[in-house]
Order: structure tokens, then sequence, then C-alpha cells
């Protein structure tokens, strides 16, 4: 989906009106404005899709989407440049750069300070607001709209966009044999993975962007419970909640997971 160029067709109405000096013509640039902000933000998710949990493709506010996104790469959200050159040396910079431009980002900060504010001219004042003189104020919502306007300018004009380099690490899952592919942090933190096929939580530790990353599954084992069966159980982190089911692999006997009171 073109959702940049949805953001650009959002803009030119928003501004389009903004033009006609009419302030109630501002609820229509809000409304706008508003589009072009959630257009151009999940314009930057489409990067990260296969690095998005599927469940969260539900998420459309945008505030919530950009802070999913800072979730899996820190630096989504900041202003970056790119260019190309020929390493000599490897592991030297290159002594000649082609620079290929500057990517604006309309961040998190810009999209917490003004997509919620441009929501609140969408509504009809309240009574409380109307009684201590909170009305809607047009002077200082076309004072806003215009610096959305100049934010949301600066990041479409960009000569490039949704750079999104980094370093991987995958495996197939111990669970279900599933593709697990994680961005590793460049700050060489542990990570956690999570399998979307079935859920199953990883830790990888050594993540440096120097190193491959090691995989960790976050299970524990407990002996089965059943008289005689000397074999163990495996049970997973996001498994271990009430009501669910475990079965020993040797014995075939089924187990429940459940809370319990005990004396001291």
């Amino acid at each position: 989906m073109n959702f940049r160029e949805k953001s650009r067709s959002s803009l030119s109405k928003a501004k389009e009106e903004l033009s006609t000096q009419d302030n109630n013509r501002l609820k229509y640039v809000a409304l706008e404005l508003r589009m072009s902000i959630e257009a151009i933000t999940y314009d930057r998710a489409q990067a990260y899709k296969d690095e998005i949990p599927p469940d969260e493709y539900k998420t459309w506010q945008p505030r919530k989407l950009m802070q999913l996104l800072l979730d899996i790469d820190p630096d989504t959200d900041k202003n970056s440049g790119i260019g190309i050159g020929l390493e000599k040396t490897p592991g030297l910079p290159a002594e000649e750069t082609t620079y290929l431009g500057t990517e604006n980002v309309f961040n998190f900060k810009s999209i917490k300070d003004h997509y919620d504010a441009l929501g609140s001219f969408l509504h009809m004042p309240t009574l409380k607001q109307i009684e201590e003189s909170k009305d809607h104020n047009p002077s200082k919502l076309r004072d806003r709209c215009e610096k959305i306007i100049e934010a949301l300018e600066a990041a479409l004009s960009s000569p490039v966009f949704n750079i999104t380099i980094g370093s991987f690490s995958e495996i197939p899952c111990m669970r279900c044999d599933a593709k697990i592919r994680r961005r590793l942090p460049l700050s060489g933190d542990d990570a956690v993975a999570k399998c979307f096929g079935c859920g199953a939580e990883y830790k990888i530790t050594g993540t440096h962007s120097s190193e491959p990353g090691m995989w960790e599954a976050l299970y524990e084992e407990i002996g089965c419970p059943t008289i005689n069966c000397d074999s163990k159980i495996r049970i997973w982190k996001d498994k271990v909640k009430e009501g669910s089911q475990l079965t020993c692999e040797h014995c075939q006997e089924s187990f429940y997971i459940g809370y319990g009171v005990f004396k001291k």
C-alpha cells in the first residue's frame, strides 16, 4: 500500500483548506492532517513488516504504532543519512563517499505533541470546557496546523526514506520449527524474541553487532507427576498460566497448571 502517497494527498487537501482563511474550515484541516500523520506512520511501519507480530497489525493509532516500532528499533524515529563508497581497506571508511541524502522522520514526539491535540478540535467542546473558557481557539489551531504541515513536508520531501539498516539473527523455532528472525540491538544488550507461529519466547545474549547472538529457549523442566515416570515435562514461559495443559511425552498423561494454597 502506497501510504506515502496517501499522506501527501491528505497534506495537500489540508493546505488547500487552510489557504481559504476560513476558520470554519479549520476542522477539515485538522482531519486531513490527522490522516496524513496516520498514513506516514503506516508507511514507516511497512518497512518493519517482517518484524511486527501479526496480532499487532490491528494497531492503527500512530502513537501506539510508533511505540511498537521503537520497541523493535530504538532508532526508527531518528533522522539519518546514507551514502555509498568503496572501502579500499575492509573495515576502514571509504576515502570518497557519494552522499544520497538525509531522511527526516515524522517522529514519536511530533505524533505525541500533535495527533491527539488535533483530535480535540474535531469534537464539540464539553460544558465544562465552555464554562472554563476552553472553547476551540481558531488562532491556536491555525498555528498548530502550520507547524504540523512544516514537519510533514520535511518528512515527505526526504530524498531517501524508511532506512532500516540493522544486524539480524535467526533460528528455526524449537517448538514449531517456524523461522524466527530478530533485529539485534546495537548496544549489545540482551534481546527477547517471540515466535510468530506458536508464541514461544527466547532470550538472545551476545548481541553485539559483530557477534551472531546466542539463543536461549525460555522454558523450565519439571519431573512428571505420574508415579514411576521419571521423564521431564518442558514448560515454556508463555504457557505458565492457569489452565494450560501439559502432556508427558513418555507416559502420555495430561496435566493442568493451576493455583494452589499450601500450609507453611
